[in-house]
This record gives C-alpha cells, structure tokens and sequence, in this order.
C-alpha cells in the first residue's frame, strides 16, 4: 500500500434493484457497474441513465466499516488464574452498524430513502417541471425489505493489490438524521447496518466508483417551516427516522433474514416563544398540555399553499413539482420536504440572545383517519443526473 492517510479514504454506497435477494447480495460483491444506482446514477440504458455516480461525500470523518468479532467469552469453572482457550468460543455474531455523516442534498437524500422506506417509495415525473423526477415516501407497508444497498470503504488507489478495502454488505438504513441551524447546511448522518462484513481488494472498482455529485448542499437559509396553521421562524431543528431492523442469523454464518420494526419519526424543533404567529405566545405549551397533534412542514422549495392532506394523491407540499418562481424555489434540482403529522411529547424552556425559546420534542403518529401517513417526505431531483427507473 505504501503511505497513505485517511483522508484519501472514499465512501461509496451502491444499491440493488428491487426483488434482489439478501442472500444473493451477501454471496457477491460489490461492482458499481450497470444494473447498480449509487448516490448518484441510474438503471438501465434509457434517457437520463448516465454514467452513475456512487461517491458519499462523508463529512469530515472517517468511521471504519468495523469487523463482526467471532468469538465470545465464557466464564468456565478451567481451574486456571487466565483464560483458557476453551473459553473463547467462536461464534456468528451480526457486524457492528457504522455511522457515516453527510452533508444533504436531493440527490443523496432520493438514495437514502430509498433504502429507508423500502416499499413506501413512489416515483412520479414532475408534471410542471417535468426535468424533474419526484420521489414520494410514505412509511413501508411489509416488514420484509426489497432494496439493499453495500458501503464500501477503499483503502488504497486504483494500483493496489492489497485486501484492505472494506465492505458491508447487504446494507439498510437503521435511522436517518437531518438537522441544521442558522447559518448552516443542512447535514446529519445515516446509521447502516449489514448482513456481513468482509475484507477485500476492491481497487479495481475505484475508478466506477468515485465521481463527486456537483449538487450542492440543501441551506437552512432556503428552509421554510409551517406549524400548524403558521409559517414560522426557527433557529436549528433536528429530524430522525429510525425503523428498528433486526437481522437474524439463526447460527448462521451471514444474516439470513431482516426484519424492519415500527417506523419512529421523531423531531426537536426550536421555536420562539412570542412569535407573532399563531403557533407564539406559549402555544407549544398550551398543546403539550391538551395533548394536542400537529402538522409539521419543513420545506426548500417554493411553499405550497393549498394543502389537501387526505388525497388519494398527496399534494407535493413545498412545490417540488415547480419551475423557478421567487428566491426559494431557485433551488436547481435541489428540492425536500418533510411533512409530518406530530404531538408534543416533551418541551424545554430556554433562551438564544437572551430571547425566550421553546425547544419543543415531537413525535410522529398517524391520526384516526391516517392524514399524512403519519409522515410523508418528498425528494424532487434533476432525472437526466439520478434516475431511479430501471429502464427510464
């Protein structure tokens, strides 16, 4: 290998098409090559399915993709003051999940989700803005997963022959972050967990592998938020989706099922306490206190304004389906929201620059007559750049 730092590590994520078995994904390896989607990339060989792109623009750190350990220790009664060797027992133990930050955009946001909400993705062609491809995600339906991806870590340069590059394969999100605050971009992290880890010399595949997504970064600066009935002003927020997978092995050698539990959304929002609107003035508390729900809108995009919740087909909130029209909605081929019905589970006074704040916990549910699926999120992203059709 030679010299070599950490940061010339490279991240690449590539996923499967749907119906690819786990176990077929497990017995194989990783090859960024056509009938893959990366970060960014497409099916296919139709219009817009460009040369992919699996490069995960990771920020700022460098986890490693961490060994499954194979043996567990016993207390036996050896007669020994050490351990003996017998009481190391070897064992199938699932991989350790790793935890990679990103910095957001449409383009990786349509990847992850993908993963993350398996069956509950839709995919439609913007219809005022038809450059755009629209990616709709309400929670899965079937506990059973039907798209995998694998994370690779590549160690070496495309001359290596070393087996030091590192792979998780089978991979699934277990829970999603996307926070930002004033000033910032948006960013978070995407926790993965596999049905087996291995070493291998995946230096070859470098050079499929890497190509940087020139979309930039989703900007808190872009972000319109609605509560309730109000658009409000807020100074950081925090999101997680997190699904509960559990993979089973069965003293097996790899996973050889994966079941997906209960969908949790969860959000910490900030708020002003006298904001004008009608969600100011100790609302947040006044509805913590009734145990009152709410919908909750993050929005980059032009915002919509009629909202019709309980469609057949969901109005694309945040106007991800428009073409440019005020500073917000200029956004090129960059567009996100998250819609979500929620109750205040938790609030916490506080104060930023000596003003009165409400740090407010909520937590998604579905109401009686299911509005909004409890959450809904839509991803509007340039089709010809990341394609997520298997033929266009």
């Amino acid at each position: 290998m030679g010299c070599r730092q950490i940061w010339e590590d490279i991240y690449a994520l590539e996923v499967f098409k749907n119906n690819t078995t786990l176990a077929s994904i497990v017995a194989g390896s990783a090859t960024f090559g056509i009938g893959r989607h990366g970060v960014r990339g497409g099916f296919g060989t139709g219009v817009g399915n460009l040369v992919p792109k699996y490069n995960m623009l990771v920020d700022g750190a460098y986890p490693p993709l961490k060994a499954s350990y194979k043996t567990v220790e016993k207390n036996l009664a050896t007669g020994k003051s050490m351990q003996n060797v017998i009481s190391l027992t070897p064992v199938t133990s699932k991989p350790d999940p790793v935890t990679i930050p990103l910095v957001w955009n449409a383009h990786n946001l349509s990847t992850i989700m993908k993963l993350f909400f398996q069956d509950g993705v839709t995919l439609t062609t913007g219809t005022a803005n038809t450059a755009l491809q629209i990616m709709t995600c309400v929670p899965f339906a079937d506990a059973c997963p039907i798209v995998y991806g694998n994370l690779v870590r590549f160690r070496q340069d495309t001359d290596g022959t070393d087996t030091v590059d590192q792979i998780l394969k089978g991979v699934v999100p277990t829970r999603v972050l996307i926070k930002g605050e004033e000033g910032g971009v948006i960013e978070g992290e995407v926790e993965f967990l596999g049905a087996k880890w291995s070493h291998e010399d995946l230096s070859a595949l470098l050079t499929n592998a890497i190509g940087y997504d020139e979309t930039p970064p989703l900007k808190f600066e872009d972000l319109t938020v609605k509560l309730g009935t109000s658009t409000i002003s807020i100074p950081s927020f925090e999101f997680t989706f997190s699904n509960t997978m559990v993979h089973h092995f069965y003293n097996e050698v790899n996973a050889v099922a994966v079941t997906l539990g209960r969908l949790k959304v969860e959000a910490t929002v900030t708020i002003p306490w006298n904001d004008a609107s009608a969600e100011g003035s100790d609302q947040q508390i006044t509805d913590f206190a009734a145990g009152q729900s709410k919908l909750l809108q993050l929005i980059w995009g032009n915002p919509a304004t009629a909202v019709v919740k309980g469609a057949a087909v969901p109005t694309l909130f945040g106007g991800v389906d428009t073409t440019s029209g005020n500073a917000k909605n200029s956004i090129v081929d960059n567009y996100f929201s998250i819609n979500s019905m929620l109750r205040i589970m938790d609030y916490d006074e506080n104060d930023i620059d000596e003003n009165p704040m409400v740090q407010t916990n909520f937590l998604g549910i579905v109401d009686e007559v299911n509005t909004l699926n409890g959450v809904t999120v839509f991803v509007g992203y340039n089709a010809t750049k990341n394609n997520w059709t298997e033929t266009s």
